[in-house]
């Protein structure tokens, strides 16, 4: 596992056209869901791929559970109630050169939800709804739409 300032350069130093950096939440027992984020200060075609990402994660993982909560996009950097006020150093638009997006895929903390995480099948319906957002954002958006800064 690198570090976060080394996922962003490598990243960067590899010639990387989109990023997502995949993390598993933890809080209370009860919390739950995903949640996707991108940097406030992000362009336009930065955020359409965080929020690409996250519908299709989100539809893939309600049709495995229906119940799974979508906890929104969230914008770091930004004030409640859309973030905590704190950058997320793995996307920061500053540091990054190509959209980037942190996903919070469930919460640990939560039994329920960690049991799911533990899941093959569930694994799968998360990566197929991630591969099918990154499909869908490249299939709308080229080098030339601002994907590189």
């Amino acid at each position: 596992s690198m570090d976060i300032p080394d996922r962003r350069t490598f990243s960067n130093n590899k010639g990387a056209h989109r990023l997502v950096s995949l993390h598993v939440n933890a809080a209370s027992a009860t919390a739950e869901g995903i949640e996707t984020w991108v940097d406030t200060d992000s362009n336009s075609v930065w955020k359409a791929y965080a929020r690409s990402l996250h519908n299709n994660t989100i539809a893939s993982a309600k049709v495995y559970d229906p119940t799974i909560k979508d906890r929104g996009l969230k914008y770091s950097g930004s004030t409640p109630p859309w973030g905590n006020g704190r950058k997320i150093g793995v996307i920061r638009y500053d540091l990054v050169n190509h959209p980037a997006t942190l996903i919070e895929l469930n919460f640990i903390s939560n039994d329920r939800e960690a049991t799911r995480l533990a899941r093959n099948d569930y694994q799968l319906a998360l990566a197929e709804g991630i591969a099918n957002g990154f499909t869908e954002h490249a299939q709308t958006y080229r080098k030339e739409d601002g994907l590189r800064r």
